[in-house]
């Protein structure tokens, strides 16, 4: 029986080197039907010909230039578009398509951020691809080659299933059994998004299936009929939080988000994030407003206030100004710019 397509897509952003090295790993899945889209989100270390050069000098992929063409970040899906015309489309003009045979990377001319790079992955899967699943994997992970055959299995096992992840292990010069992700759990009373499992050593209680109220971003399975009642990442994030407005778009349109604890990737953690430090403070306060404007209720959004101001923020702070290195409180400076723009409901970079 033929299994499910799924449209793998990996954002790169300055990071081939962590790209090519999941590549490797995603070659061995044995998983049957997938397509590969790398999104490279406008790097500036020649990301798209290292990739291509390692994909050559290793025999895995063969690199074939098709065309050019831009997918504007963050449009509707328009499935009707015909690839042979995209190069003389004024509305497609800026993005450079490169197609392997078996993997196609799009290099975009600028940082879209998380969600926007995504999205544009996204919509050329479903445009091009067709597929019955997607799934979105970040560049600094290596997975199991048994990890998607879980997530289709228990995704196709019930039809209000939309997200389903695996379980997520630190990758610490090598593989470990520590946990970065079980699953996550949300507190709209404390605004507070928290990764089930993270630090604790791996055993048989994390190899189960449950519902969670949202998937880690390194990993996302999404059933695309399912994704067509809640949409596609929220762009105006750019970077974090959006993981947990997609999941609980999907819960209010009725679906499940599942952890699946047979699936098993390993991620590197940070290493993109450490190159944008403050720009990633700045985007994880903002989108934690954001998010429980759009989500919790006037009593919860009441209650988190009263504890970010009287102990959350002060805990922060210390958090921000003490990192990385001596103290700096020119570090506090995008922490209080973010909940500055999270209260105004400021969205985008």
């Amino acid at each position: 029986m033929k299994r499910p397509l799924v449209s793998i897509v990996v954002l790169n952003w300055n990071g081939w080197r962590d790209t090519t090295v999941c590549l490797d790993s995603i070659r061995y899945l044995r998983y049957p039907n997938y397509r590969i889209v790398i999104v490279d989100n406008g790097s500036e270390d020649h990301s798209v010909e290292e990739i291509i050069r390692h994909c050559e000098e290793s025999g895995t992929y063969n690199t074939i230039l098709v065309k050019q063409c831009d997918w504007s970040a963050g449009s509707s899906v328009r499935p009707g578009i015909d690839q042979t015309k995209c190069s003389n489309d004024p509305i497609l003009s800026d993005n450079t398509i490169l197609a392997l045979k078996e993997l196609t990377i799009i290099s975009c001319p600028r940082n879209y951020g998380f969600a926007g790079g995504n999205n544009i992955g996204m919509e050329y899967c479903l445009r091009v691809h067709v597929p019955d699943y997607l799934l979105l994997l970040n560049n600094d992970t290596v997975v199991d080659e048994g990890f998607l055959d879980a997530l289709v299995d228990v995704a196709e096992s019930d039809s209000r299933i939309a997200i389903a992840g695996p379980k997520v292990l630190y990758y610490i010069n090598g593989k470990t059994d520590i946990i970065d992700s079980a699953g996550g759990e949300m507190s709209y009373w404390r605004g507070k998004a928290r990764l089930i499992g993270m630090g604790e050593k791996d055993d048989d209680g994390y190899g189960l299936v449950r519902t969670v109220d949202f998937v880690f971003g390194a990993c996302m399975l999404v059933k695309k009929n399912a994704m067509m009642h809640f949409g596609l990442l929220p762009k105006d994030y750019f970077l974090y939080w959006e993981e947990n407005n997609w999941c609980e778009r999907a819960r209010l349109a009725g679906f499940k988000c599942v952890y699946v604890g047979r699936s098993r990737i390993w991620h590197k953690a940070k290493s993109s994030i450490q190159r944008i430090a403050s720009l990633g403070t700045y985007c994880k306060v903002r989108n934690r407003f954001r998010f429980m404007h759009e989500f919790a209720t006037t009593s919860q959004f009441a209650i988190f206030l009263i504890y970010f101001f009287s102990f959350r923020i002060w805990f922060e702070l210390v958090i921000v100004v003490f990192s990385e290195g001596p103290i700096s409180f020119e570090r506090a400076r995008p922490y209080l710019r973010g909940v500055i723009d999270g209260i105004r409901g400021i969205s985008g970079i």
